[in-house]
């Protein structure tokens, strides 16, 4: 009767395989500037890495030193130029204008199949505008619209993967 037993749950804890799958879509761009593919002098990394388990979307971007250090030339200007001339403009917003060199944004999915994943962002209370995200997985591409709420306004673009 114990040996049954232990067969029986033994065969369960096998059987019971987790399906999850974590997919990695990278060196994605848009085209929006007529760009054809990952432009290295801005970002060392660009990619969406879908995990079907925890049912998230994370969107990252990593800035290129080069852009990091662009960015802390222009923050810094506005900063100096900003004292200078007494423009009484609030510094720690104007602090909030540099970017942190790995930047993301999590999506929870709301729709998986093997061919299609669909994802929003996560739900800020109060927030005024809604961000989703349809990944086409034959195509590798990832299709991001952005609606502001009040007044009304919606965008789309595509990004294209590896």
């Amino acid at each position: 009767m114990k040996k049954i037993l232990l067969f029986i749950l033994l065969s369960f804890f096998i059987s019971s395989v987790s399906y999850s799958k974590i997919i990695t879509l990278k060196d994605c761009y848009s085209e929006m500037n007529e760009i054809k593919s990952l432009d290295k002098n801005l970002y060392d990394e660009y990619k969406f890495v879908i995990d079907t388990d925890k049912k998230i979307v994370n969107y990252v971007i990593v800035w290129s030193d080069k852009e990091m250090k662009k960015n802390k030339q222009e923050v810094d200007g506005i900063l100096q130029r900003n004292n200078d001339r007494n423009l009484g403009l609030n510094t720690s917003r104007l602090e909030s204008l540099r970017m942190e060199k790995i930047q993301s944004k999590l999506f929870n999915i709301i729709k998986y199949t093997d061919d299609e994943v669909v994802a929003e962002l996560e739900k800020i209370q109060g927030r005024k505008f809604r961000q989703s995200i349809n990944v086409n997985l034959k195509k590798n591409t990832i299709l991001n619209t952005t609606e502001i709420i009040q007044p009304y306004y919606k965008s789309s673009y595509t990004y294209f993967c590896k």
